[in-house]
């Protein structure tokens, strides 16, 4: 069943993704996040509270595709993400509330 998700306003933030990770602090207003890869590689992304390292054995997100990602109990934060070998995207992170 798919899931609805209530972005909030002006806390869309993006990551220029290498693969060297890159990380950034994202809103913590929300209980989950809306990733949208906009380019055609693959990419890993992590969540986390404290600002972390991404690998690629975090989260698969495919060319071009979005999901929405429920957050830890603190609110996350932080956002960290990386491609394989020299591949370079573009990630947008949307801060949000899930809803079932």
């Amino acid at each position: 069943m798919a899931q609805s998700f209530i972005p909030i306003l002006a806390s869309t933030v993006s990551i220029n993704v290498t693969n060297t990770s890159s990380a950034l602090a994202i809103g913590t207003r929300g209980n989950a996040v809306l990733l949208s890869n906009k380019g055609d590689k693959w990419v890993y992304v992590r969540i986390t509270a404290a600002t972390s390292t991404a690998t690629t054995a975090d989260l698969p997100l495919g060319p071009n595709q979005q999901v929405v990602v429920p957050k830890g109990p603190g609110n996350d934060g932080f956002a960290a993400a990386i491609t394989e070998s020299t591949d370079t995207t573009t990630v947008k992170i949307t801060d949000g509330w899930r809803a079932s």
